[in-house]
Order: C-alpha cells, then structure tokens, then sequence
C-alpha cells in the first residue's frame, strides 16, 4: 500500500507518493543526479538574478533526499499531478527516510506554490487540521 514517502517506479521513472484523491495521484519525481545538479544549478542563478527570471511556479520547488538509496537526488514537485501514474498496479520501491518525509511534508505545506488541494490531502494524511 502506498503512504506518504513511498517510492514507486512509474514509466522508467522514480516517484515519492505523496497523496491522492478519488481522480489523482500526486507524486514527485525522483531526478537522477545529473538532473538534480541542473536543477539546483538553475535554482542558484535564479536566486542571484530573480529580476531575470521568468516566474515557473513549482519548478523551483524540490528537496534534496538524504535517504541512502536516493542520497543527493532531487524529489521535485513539479506538476506533481501530471505523471499519468494510477493507483492500479503500483507497488512500492521503497521508503523515504523519517527525515525527508519531513521535509517534504514542510515544504508541501509552506510553499506558496503548491497548489491548495495537495496541501488539503497532506494535511489529512498527518492530521494537521
């Protein structure tokens, strides 16, 4: 069963369910760490010129895991609804350590950009009202 933290493989790819409701899974993407070192590349020269940069939204929204499977890889909430993965046939990876499922569920829960109804079902599943 997945709970928040599970990592599952969708499509060549690794996620970290975080949630869902009846018609959507929310996951974040697991960037491998040639991606992950572009992403924080970008993160960095957008931070020193934010004048510059063009708004992205949630681009810009990651944790990096310390998880020993996944150590120094990204798990970015990015389109975290658009993955195509369903429920059906989805099995566990593996699990996030105690330490990133916190810091995901914070920045889930902080960031501005994280849309309103994944907030709401993270809430739930940690029973912060």
């Amino acid at each position: 069963m997945l709970k928040f933290g599970s990592v599952f493989r969708h499509r060549e790819s690794l996620y970290v369910y975080l949630g869902s409701d009846d018609e959507i899974i929310y996951a974040a993407r697991m960037l491998d760490a040639k991606h992950t070192n572009e992403l924080i590349r970008l993160s960095e020269m957008r931070a020193r010129t934010p004048e510059h940069s063009i708004h992205q939204g949630s681009m810009y929204c990651f944790v990096i895991l310390t998880t020993a499977e996944f150590n120094e890889r990204a798990a970015w909430l990015h389109k975290t609804d658009e993955h195509g993965a369903t429920t059906s046939g989805i099995d566990p990876h593996s699990e996030l350590c105690a330490e990133d499922i916190e810091e995901l569920k914070t920045q889930i829960l902080e960031d501005g950009i994280i849309p309103e109804k994944l907030k709401k079902i993270v809430k739930i599943s940690f029973g912060i009202d």
